[in-house]
């Protein structure tokens, strides 16, 4: 009984993370919504996979390219395999992603580790 409890939170969870009513916001507005489950959308201005750096980030900057960018959706090296190329597939699109806004060095950013939290437009 216990496991399927956790079972259901879990679901619940994931469900309202990446498949169920979100806010569909804009990447200028993202800063207002830390820590908020959304989907961000907007156009990936500058994006680069940082084979040198801690972790093998991926950067896809929202709406300005970086340094200006005003929101980063970040895909670790662990997850890249299942993303592809995301640095060329989304460069210069215009693309929502879903999930939860937090903030690094003061910016907007989410976490991508599964390709389903990703749409082109």
């Amino acid at each position: 009984m216990r496991t399927m409890s956790a079972f259901l939170v879990l679901s619940l969870y994931v469900s309202s993370a990446f498949g169920g009513e979100t806010e569909t916001i804009s990447s200028e507005s993202a800063y207002a919504h830390v820590g908020d489950y959304a989907t961000v959308c907007g156009t990936v201005a500058s994006a680069k996979y940082a084979t040198a750096s801690r972790g093998q980030p991926t950067f896809l900057d929202f709406g300005r390219p970086y340094p200006y960018e005003n929101f980063v959706a970040v895909i670790w090296g662990t997850a890249r395999p299942v993303f592809g190329e995301p640095e060329v597939t989304y460069l210069g699109r215009s693309v929502c992603v879903s999930g939860m806004i937090t903030k690094y060095r003061g910016k907007p950013d989410m976490i991508l580790s599964n390709p389903n939290q990703i749409t082109a437009e």
